[in-house]
């Protein structure tokens, strides 16, 4: 086999096995575990006062800045494109209130979020320690990080309608411990 087919195999071959992580092990891309627990479904109408379905493109009209006296600059983008990341937002609350009903209690230094990753927007559990200038303890989960990656929904399952369209996606939630420290 000469150098170039060599070459091109071990590319194709890096390419592929980079495609399958991608695919089974999206953690791996992430870097942060996923949830483990039982996945949750949700819901949500999305209110049309402010945010626009417009049919003859399937393009969505939102404001992206509002003054006290209403929305100031909007965008447009495509439907699915719109409502791929409203799943992900609609999709917060509740797999913080799965967490906490899971644990049977206030999850104290728990929170939620979203973010964008390789694989898209995902929901994010964070577990919060939090120092002093001195490098002490001020604030710290009550929950061992195991526990609340065991307790997080692996997915949350979510449907979001505009105007009489709908979107349901499945929204990976993933879990994050990290350290703050005071300035």
């Amino acid at each position: 086999m000469n150098r170039r087919r060599l070459l091109a195999a071990l590319g194709i071959g890096g390419i592929s096995a980079v495609g399958a992580v991608g695919v089974f092990k999206p953690e791996v891309l992430i870097g942060q575990p996923r949830g483990e627990g039982e996945s949750i479904s949700t819901d949500q109408t999305v209110p049309s006062e402010t945010i626009e379905y417009r049919s003859t493109d399937d393009t969505v009209r939102y404001p992206t800045t509002t003054d006290p006296d209403g929305p100031e600059e909007y965008e447009t983008e495509r439907f699915e494109d719109w409502a791929k990341r409203k799943c992900a937002s609609v999709g917060v609350e509740p797999a913080i209130a799965a967490v906490r009903e899971r644990i049977d209690g206030d999850a104290e230094a728990i929170g939620t979020n979203m973010t964008r990753e390789y694989i898209g927007t995902v929901i994010l559990v964070t577990a919060t320690t939090s120092l002093n200038r001195e490098g002490e303890i001020t604030q710290q989960p009550n929950v061992p990080f195991e526990t609340l990656v065991e307790v997080t929904p692996r997915t949350v399952e979510t449907t979001v309608r505009l105007d009489g369209q709908e979107h349901t996606r499945s929204v990976p939630v993933f879990v994050k411990e990290w350290t703050v420290r005071a300035a």
